[in-house]
């Protein structure tokens, strides 16, 4: 038994590390995370503070990844494949999941990214796992 460390709270599921990564990789293709943080570096760091909004949005990105895996993995079956898992966690939370990804989708094809785009593409993922 491992635990998945998550902001505030923690689960203990009877998956390796290795069972739990692959969903938690998996979830992050789907929401487009490595291009979320990407993003997130391209951003300025003209001064402290906007140095202080990166990495405070890096945090929230990997915060949101990690709910978002903690909510999949209370609400799917242990047996099941990531893949399957995150197939069947977003048939059951179609509308939200499909808001999300588009909404992420959108900020990212855009061309200037900026920390207000990205917030509210955060924002719609952060929302995912209630």
């Amino acid at each position: 038994m491992i635990a998945l460390d998550v902001p505030s709270r923690e689960i203990r599921v009877d998956l390796s590390p290795a069972e739990i990564a692959e969903l938690h990789f998996a979830l992050s293709d789907q929401f487009y995370v490595d291009e979320m943080l990407t993003a997130v570096t391209a951003l300025p760091r003209d001064d402290r503070w906007t140095t202080l909004a990166r990495a405070a949005m890096r945090h929230d990105v990997y915060a949101a990844l990690s709910a978002i895996t903690t909510a999949v993995l209370r609400g799917t079956d242990d047996a099941l494949s990531a893949d399957d898992r995150t197939q069947v966690w977003s048939e059951a939370n179609i509308e939200r999941v499909e808001r999300a990804r588009s909404t992420v989708r959108a900020a990212l094809d855009r061309d200037t990214i900026d920390l207000a785009t990205l917030s509210v593409a955060l924002r719609v993922m952060r929302g995912l796992p209630t």
